[in-house]
């Protein structure tokens, strides 16, 4: 497999490009380019389409406009202007996953659509879009916002229609654009560092948002977020290409293969900097994992093969010194966490309130990214500050949602949007189970073993994080990640 530094580089051109664009339309007009260089490159229009979409998807860049649904006033947040997870934003990618759609209507007209015969996970997959939407419309508390959000679960359908089609582009594509995410975040973060705040349009000035964030939890600790609007989210973002370009530590991929390894270190530098414990631990629970796994299926004990001179030995020791420096404080703050704000106790409150209002709504739910807002409107039955309420983990936690991913998704839809979640999530791990399994060369076993990685990540922070796996990107992968036609 031959990793592209060609579209590694395309790819860093482009997002730089996009920190001098003075405006979001000439924003928009670079994706425009992008496109175009693209379809000049691989010299396919279908494959162009799913190397931009890999290239926008990590990025909060491209908006168009806002739609802000909840605003901080109507829940009387003191200094979260931006609201509680209903920013909506439509971007470039859902533009981009709207013209697949519309490719793949037209494909169908022609009787041309061709796509992977995978009727459980087709079928999985129109259940999740469909148990959304009837969540939406029967349980939403607010239905003019969920409906919004609901939309956004047809995205894995569409992803897999398209992705799954002859000439989809090559894994090794997909990894040379994802090791370009691993640089770009690490420039972004650095600039952070420097200016103490957003570069350009990369992060969007949302009223009084500050792109680096004060811990509460370890002596005011700064924690960085990237692109992204929070550290936690940017970590969550970043087990995905960590885990995608760690095989070039373990395979000699020619002599590219140290470009891929500094955008690998590079990244693991701005994981750590994110402050986020969950994350570390997901890592290292998908790293020991991976180990045994390939040691018990092939027998193989990983070792480095990147070639290294002395200089730069020197260098890469160096570094992991000064990264487990700057891990210190925040592991220590993991057994001393300050006040109630993140503590065990009121965690465990949280899940415990995020259960009982589960239980109040099993079927439908309280609508599509409404867990807070319900939260919010059932503490003004009881008092702001009546700490001996059914529901006091809210005003003691609030704004913050449950750290449990699966929990809150279980709250938002119910039953009925839950479990279809799962069901496609599963089926995908199965999958890239089955993909590795088929494996039957060095470099195909690491990739796959890594892959496997990346789920096992992702799931474990998806239970330590209000944060789920992003089912459309995981969708677009795994048909990449499938060796051939099922």
């Amino acid at each position: 497999m031959k990793l592209s530094l060609r579209f590694l580089m395309t790819t860093l051109l482009f997002y730089g490009s996009l920190l001098f664009a003075p405006h979001k339309i000439v924003m928009f007009f670079l994706c425009l380019v992008y496109f175009f260089v693209l379809w000049k490159i691989v010299r396919d229009f279908k494959q162009a389409m799913m190397v931009i979409y890999l290239t926008m998807t990590p990025i909060i860049v491209g908006k168009l406009f806002a739609i802000d649904l909840v605003s901080a006033q109507e829940l009387a947040i003191a200094g979260r202007d931006f609201g509680i997870a209903a920013d909506i934003m439509i971007t470039v990618s859902d533009i981009i996953v709207g013209c697949m759609g519309i490719v793949l209507i037209a494909e169908r007209v022609r009787g041309t659509l061709v796509y992977r015969k995978l009727p459980a996970l087709e079928a999985a997959l129109f259940l999740y879009a469909a148990g959304s939407i009837i969540a939406t419309i029967f349980g939403s508390v607010r239905p003019e916002i969920s409906f919004f959000h609901a939309l956004i679960a047809l995205r894995p359908m569409i992803i897999y229609y398209f992705f799954a089609s002859p000439g989809s582009i090559s894994l090794a594509t997909a990894i040379s654009v994802v090791a370009g995410w691993l640089f770009f975040e690490t420039f972004i973060v650095a600039a952070q560092m420097l200016r103490g705040g957003s570069l350009g349009l990369v992060i969007e000035p949302i009223a009084n948002y500050v792109s680096v964030d004060l811990s509460l939890e370890a002596g005011r600790l700064l924690r960085y977020g990237g692109t992204y609007m929070h550290a936690n989210a940017l970590a969550h973002a970043l087990l995905v290409p960590v885990c995608m370009v760690l095989p070039v530590l373990f395979y000699p991929f020619e002599k590219k293969g140290k470009w891929f390894a500094a955008c690998l270190f590079l990244g693991l530098l701005t994981l750590v900097l994110t402050m986020s414990r969950s994350s570390w631990l997901s890592l290292g629970v998908a790293l020991i994992f991976c180990y045994y796994l390939a040691k018990r299926m092939w027998g193989y004990v990983f070792v480095l093969r990147v070639k290294l001179s002395v200089l730069e030995r020197v260098i890469v020791s160096m570094a992991l010194v000064a990264l487990f420096m700057l891990m210190m404080p925040r592991l220590v703050s993991t057994l001393s966490t300050g006040g109630l704000y993140g503590s065990w106790e009121t965690r465990a409150m949280l899940i415990e309130e995020y259960w009982r209002s589960f239980r109040m709504y099993p079927y439908f739910g309280v609508g599509l990214e409404m867990d807070v807002y319900h939260q919010y409107q059932q503490s003004l039955i009881y008092g702001d500050w009546d700490i001996d309420a059914p529901n006091r983990a809210v005003v003691l936690y609030f704004p913050e949602p449950v750290h449990n991913g699966f929990l809150r998704l279980m709250m938002q839809s119910g039953v009925v949007g839950a479990v279809p979640y799962f069901a496609v999530y599963g089926l995908l791990f199965g999958l890239a189970w089955k993909s590795m399994k088929q494996a039957n060369t060095e470099p195909n076993r690491l990739l796959t073993v890594s892959f496997i990685g990346m789920f096992v990540a992702v799931g474990v922070n998806g239970f330590l994080q209000p944060i789920l796996p992003d089912l459309p990107l995981f969708t677009a992968l795994t048909m990449l990640y499938l060796p051939h036609k099922i």
